[in-house]
Order: structure tokens, then C-alpha cells, then sequence
């Protein structure tokens, strides 16, 4: 635990709530792309640059555990933040952080193609 309280995986949980809340964004916000382009993608990017991040603080961490009132009855939803874990979000968080910066430039030039920024947003928070 920090000085401060907060579990790197507090910290990751977090991200992929924001990531989601995006996704909702992007999609409620097909109407405007530029908007989509210069405020939702760089957000996503830097939501992937603090993913990398924790996942780093997470390497020299020791492991997190939290357990969740979710899943079957007798049977609850455990999650679990390692090195192993924090190394491939390091790694999401690098690979996604591109895409999202490359793909800002790639759909100004895209008429209607920004539907696809809500797979983008999920794909990533479900990876996490």
C-alpha cells in the first residue's frame, strides 16, 4: 500500500471506468468529429499512458487482491494485480497509447467512420 492509500489496482480500475465513460462519449458524440478527434482520442491516449504508468508502479508493488460482490452466489468475482499483470498492461497501456494518438489522424480524414471508437474504447477497458 502507498503512503497515500491507493492500490495500483484501485488505479486500474479506475482507467477502465474512465475508458468505458469515453467509449459512451465517442458514441454519443458521432455527430461531431472534430470534437471526437481532438478531445476523446487524446483522452483515450492518455488514459493508456497512466495505464503504462501504474502498470510500472505495479512491477515493484506486491500483489494486489480485490474481491468483488459480483458472480454466482458463494462464488465471488476475484481480481488480482502481479508483475505478471502489470507487465502486459505496461504493455496495453504502450500499444493502445499509439493507436489512440494514430488513429486521431487517421479518422479526420474519415467521413462517419467514428462508430468505431466505441469497439476501440471497449475492446481496450474489457483487455484491462
Amino acid at each position: 500500500m502507498d503512503a497515500v492509500g491507493i492500490l495500483p489496482l484501485d488505479v486500474i480500475g479506475w482507467l477502465v471506468q474512465f475508458w468505458i465513460a469515453l467509449g459512451v462519449a465517442g458514441l454519443a458524440l458521432q455527430r461531431t468529429p472534430r470534437l471526437i478527434n481532438r478531445v476523446i482520442f487524446p483522452l483515450s491516449a492518455l488514459t493508456s499512458l497512466l495505464m503504462a504508468l501504474t502498470g510500472l508502479w505495479a512491477l515493484a508493488a506486491a500483489p494486489n487482491i480485490m474481491v468483488l460482490p459480483l458472480g454466482l452466489p458463494d462464488l465471488p468475482f476475484h481480481l488480482r494485480l502481479d508483475p505478471l499483470s502489470a507487465f502486459f498492461l505496461i504493455l496495453l497501456g504502450g500499444a493502445s497509447m499509439g493507436v489512440s494518438l494514430y488513429s486521431a489522424g487517421y479518422f479526420k480524414t474519415m467521413a462517419g467512420a467514428h462508430s468505431v471508437w466505441y469497439a476501440w474504447s471497449i475492446t481496450c477497458s474489457s483487455s484491462a
